[in-house]
């Protein structure tokens, strides 16, 4: 049996949308039904989908059990280093400059921190993302 666009029945190449009046199922291994849209949709579209859905990494190297998204050590991350090495981590100072207080403890950190990391040899950012260095960098408001 042939479809108002000329296609055989189950073998459909019509594009979602199309106006031929066929009313079979669209077949062929490139097609895949959208349930969100309830239309099909060709393989390549599907997975370009999934992909942009999959959240993306805010800097390379990231890991979601150590790291904070903003960049640095999250509490776990911290816990971790300290029962590995003994280190004892404090948190980032995250406040802007013009919200700390001038000669203070927090401001001092955040002073030797950013002098220490800007020192680091390596790139801010590469193609287009954040690095560790750029996130923490960042993240201190360096």
């Amino acid at each position: 049996m042939v479809c108002g666009c000329g296609c055989a029945e189950g073998k459909c190449k019509c594009k979602p949308g199309c106006d031929c009046g066929c009313n079979h199922k669209k077949g062929g291994a490139d097609w895949a039904d959208d349930k969100m849209m309830g239309k099909s949709v060709p393989l390549d579209a599907a997975w370009a989908v999934l992909k942009a859905k999959k959240k993306s990494k805010p800097f390379h190297g990231y890991n979601p059990k150590k790291h904070s998204r903003k960049g640095g050590l999250n509490a776990k991350g911290r816990a971790a280093a300290k029962r590995k090495t003994g280190a004892n981590l404090k948190r980032p100072v995250t406040k802007k400059p013009s919200k700390l207080k001038a000669g203070g403890k927090a401001a001092g950190r955040r002073k030797s921190f950013c002098a220490r990391m800007s020192g680091v040899k390596g790139p801010t950012s590469k193609k287009g993302k954040l690095t560790p260095k750029g996130a923490s960098l960042k993240r201190w408001n360096c």
